[in-house]
């Protein structure tokens, strides 16, 4: 047992204190403010204030299209599929979630439960959608919003599409496994102060390098210069996510969520470090996903910018 332990030390220890970040993985995109010059509306929704770009046109004649970020992102990570769906004729709003850059920014840790959050779309999907119904797409925690959102109010999901996140049961059954070893920086963000000093320690490398396990020239300079301004600002806030998810299991235990009926597509970068492949494909069981359709594809966990052509076609398949 003694190579096992020194070696999940080891894994602790370099996530700690990473190599350096690279700056030479980022490529220059001096066209990225333009591409993002994006129309941006104040949504009231659950009693909070959201910034929420939204593009395409109002006439209702498509379904109108939700995507949700994740984790350390912003809504602007979906900008080629804003710029792709919109011109398609999809109404697509993409909102920054409650905690993140200019969305307003509660700081008890409990309003980031998923109650919480879910709450904030369904109220933006009956705002915006003339049939009160949407389909919505996530990443990460994103994704894992639409799970909630699949489960918990169905009736305003037309589809849903799910980009590297488990199902809650199959994420439940993973932590009695090694992904649980994976996932130690959740039980990180638990601690007071420490997480928010390590992550913005050496101008953000911590996130850096989260992001540089993506292939080279995936991000730019210009939009991780965003994301560090976000960051600096949001920090607290976005790891007030995982707090609430850790609290409430501690207070109220692993609520098993059944399966979600919704039709799905679940999209997932075989080649996560932080999640691991079987995860889809646990995810995708008829117990956990009763109409489900699964994609492994050739990417990181980053798999929205780093192959967003093919993510495009494979979502436009999928609602065709």
């Amino acid at each position: 047992h003694y190579p096992l332990r020194r070696q999940r030390q080891m894994c602790i220890r370099d996530r700690l204190y990473p190599v350096s970040f690279e700056e030479s993985v980022l490529r220059d995109d001096p066209s990225y403010y333009k591409k993002t010059n994006f129309e941006y509306k104040i949504a009231n929704v659950n009693g909070i204030k959201l910034s929420v770009i939204d593009e395409g046109p109002k006439d209702g004649k498509k379904d109108l299209i939700v995507f949700l970020h994740g984790f350390p992102e912003s809504a602007k990570m979906w900008t080629k599929q804003i710029r792709y769906f919109s011109k398609a004729g999809y109404r697509v709003i993409a909102p920054d979630l409650r905690g993140y850059n200019n969305s307003d920014k509660p700081e008890n840790v409990m309003d980031y439960h998923l109650d919480h959050l879910s709450m904030d779309i369904v109220e933006l999907v009956t705002n915006y959608a003339k049939k009160k119904q949407a389909i919505v797409i996530g990443h990460d925690w994103g994704a894992a919003l639409t799970w909630y959102l699949s489960l918990k109010h169905p009736s305003v999901l037309k589809r849903a599409v799910i980009l590297n996140a488990p199902h809650f049961d199959a994420f439940s059954k993973a932590l009695t496994t090694t992904q649980a070893f994976s996932s130690w920086y959740m039980l990180f963000f638990q601690l007071p102060f420490i997480p928010e000093w390590r992550i913005s320690k050496d101008d953000f490398s911590w996130f850096l390098i989260g992001l540089s396990s993506a292939p080279s020239q995936t991000f730019s300079k210009q939009q991780v210069e965003e994301y560090k301004k976000m960051w600096t600002s949001s920090i607290s806030t976005m790891l007030n996510y995982y707090k609430a998810a850790v609290r409430n299991i501690f207070y109220k235990g692993i609520e098993r969520f059944g399966a979600s009926k919704i039709p799905t597509l679940i999209i997932w970068g075989e080649n996560d470090k932080y999640l691991q492949a079987w995860l889809a494909s646990e995810s995708a069981k008829p117990e956990n996903c009763a109409n489900c359709k699964l994609v492994y594809v050739n990417a990181s966990h980053w798999v929205v910018e780093e192959i967003s052509p093919e993510v495009n076609s494979l979502i436009e398949q999928y609602l065709e």
